[in-house]
């Protein structure tokens, strides 16, 4: 397989990507894929996928969005890919067999999705990196320590729009340090965290903004082919 680029739509920060008939959320906080059936057809391939996920199906996904889509891509399918994040140019690009040259970031794995480690003041933090969120989250043990500016509503793909505190905090990752939006984590998730050691946060669409990226699973690696950018 070459290199298969489309183009993207953000909608509330979440990548929204289209192939025939099928709208797309590209979700690597997600450890699973859902569609509106059990067979998915995707970059020559078909694949034996989940319709609900618990409580969560295409139908609730997309009401809570406010927009109708087909899947959420998770990561039981995008382990396999190279998957270039370039929001800059609005193009998400997916390979199979492709390497790319930059800075490289060791990851982990955590219940199938990637973990990277973020430089918070003086302690790195192990983060999902998560491009379903569109703010970031941290536990509020360590957002208390940061200037409160004010309520913001958010989204997340499987709980909807919420309100929550947002904070701006320098991060670092390797060498670079830029300023992310946090916010804190909503009950559901923030109880689903408290159950993984070592992961106090999420990382979400400011990192994927000022980079172009390459999210490597089999490599467990991040390539940073260009960033950051800060406008």
């Amino acid at each position: 397989m070459s290199i298969k680029t489309f183009s993207i739509e953000l909608i509330s920060g979440v990548p929204i990507i289209r192939d025939n008939d099928h709208v797309i959320l590209l979700d690597t906080g997600s450890p699973y894929t859902i569609h509106n059936s059990t067979s998915f057809n995707f970059l020559d391939k078909n694949y034996r996928v989940q319709t609900s996920a618990g409580a969560f199906n295409i139908e609730n996904i997309s009401e809570k969005m406010g927009m109708q889509i087909t899947t959420l891509l998770g990561m039981d399918i995008l382990k396999d890919l190279s998957i270039i994040f370039d929001y800059h140019n609005n193009q998400i690009s997916l390979s199979e067999d492709e390497d790319f040259e930059g800075e490289e970031i060791a990851i982990n794995i955590n219940s199938g999705i990637p973990v990277i480690p973020v430089l918070i003041i003086d302690q790195y933090i192990p983060m999902f990196l998560d491009s379903g969120a569109q703010l970031s989250y941290l536990k509020r043990d360590i957002t208390q320590h940061h200037k409160n500016l004010g309520e913001t509503e958010d989204f997340y793909p499987t709980i909807g729009r919420f309100t929550t505190t947002k904070y701006l905090i320098f991060s670092g990752l390797g060498p670079h340090l830029f300023e992310v939006f946090y916010g804190n984590l909503p009950k559901p998730l923030e109880g689903f965290l408290s159950k993984i050691d070592g992961n106090n946060g999420i990382l979400g669409y400011d990192f994927f903004a000022k980079f172009k990226l390459c999210l490597n699973m089999k490599k467990k690696k991040v390539i940073l082919m260009e960033g950051p950018r800060y406008h």
